[in-house]
């Protein structure tokens, strides 16, 4: 069962990665090698997968909290904000 759950850690991840690339495809060549070079940003890429699901959710649920739907939004844009951060120091640096 631990390998169920690393498989699906992986899964998270490049849910996240591939959902930052529809979204800000200029970037897309930098989240890629972000991955490779800098191995701590699928953490970042998992973390917008787990708040873009759940916000999700929260959005077709008839009884939502507006609270926690705003709540859920701005980490999503907190952690799209930062990963551009990343991938355009990445592009200018190369590191």
């Amino acid at each position: 069962m631990v390998g169920g759950i690393a498989v699906a850690a992986t899964r998270s991840q490049h849910r996240g990665m591939v959902r930052l690339m529809l979204k800000f495809p200029r970037v897309r060549g930098a989240l890629q090698l972000l991955e490779v070079r800098k191995p701590t940003v699928i953490n970042l890429y998992e973390a917008y997968e787990d708040a873009c699901s759940t916000l999700e959710t929260l959005q077709v649920a008839a009884l939502s909290d507006p609270v926690l739907l705003a709540e859920y939004a701005a980490l999503c844009t907190e952690i799209e904000t930062d990963v551009i951060a990343l991938c355009l120091a990445f592009e200018r640096n190369g590191s």
